[in-house]
């Protein structure tokens, strides 16, 4: 549209998704690099209600640690979503290259999403889809990696408790399956399984058959171990 072209140099596509393209993009009047996620309404039809709730929690959101929406724009038929553009791939691709990470690593990592979670229960805002493919990765000068949260897009208020079951099942929380209701804690748990992910290469949760019903039954009781020799490496809590 006229308004998206006349501030914005749109460039080529950087993602690409079941609802969303994602485009590299110039501010013409900054001369700073976005990415323009562009939603067509015709794919989300019947879901525009959540990606109306998504965009409204993203606006009150102001936070180092959390892609930061910037501008947004709507025609009758798309979406034009403004975001900060972080060019360093996600925590999953860097998992995959670099299967586990040391303690120092892990407790920067960790600590960035940590004070995003504090931002948004601050907020009485619960992400409930915590994972690395949802953690967008930036480099220090001195050579660390940083954490940033993005897809918000099952995010919601917490004014009570919560009954239904979202998210992915890896990263789930046990009151989540128990039907108990859930608020906010949700998250911390997510963020406790990457801990173990980042510190051994792999995640506390795992069926041997692959089977969701023995996952979650898993989840329900806690049952996890520390393996010698993946967790040889890591100190003893204290």
């Amino acid at each position: 549209p006229e308004d998206v072209a006349r501030r914005y140099e749109v460039g080529s596509v950087i993602g690409d998704g079941n609802f969303a393209i994602v485009r590299v993009a110039r501010n013409r009047s900054t001369g700073q690099n976005c990415a323009i996620k562009i939603v067509d309404k015709f794919r989300i039809e019947g879901k525009e209600r959540m990606l109306r709730r998504e965009l409204r929690i993203l606006r009150r959101c102001n936070h180092t640690n959390i892609v930061k929406l910037q501008e947004e724009f709507e025609t009758p038929t798309q979406f034009y979503l403004v975001m900060e553009l972080v060019e360093g791939g996600d925590l999953f691709e860097l998992i995959s290259k670099c299967r586990r990470f040391p303690e120092k690593e892990s407790s920067v990592m960790v600590t960035d999403i940590a004070k995003a979670l504090l931002y948004l229960h601050t907020r009485s805002i619960v992400h409930r889809d915590l994972k690395p493919e949802n953690l967008l990765v930036t480099k220090s000068t001195s050579g660390d990696y940083h954490l940033k949260l993005a897809d918000f897009g099952l995010a919601t208020d917490v004014t009570r408790p919560l009954r239904t079951t979202c998210g992915t099942p890896t990263y789930i929380a046990p009151e989540m399956l128990l039907g108990i209701g859930y608020g906010l804690e949700v998250d911390v748990w997510s963020l406790g399984v990457i801990l173990y992910i980042l510190l051994c290469g792999y995640p506390p949760f795992r069926s041997a058959t692959k089977s969701q019903a023995d996952l979650f039954d898993l989840i329900k009781r806690g049952n996890f171990q520390f393996h010698s020799p993946h967790w040889d490496h890591v100190s003893k809590s204290k």
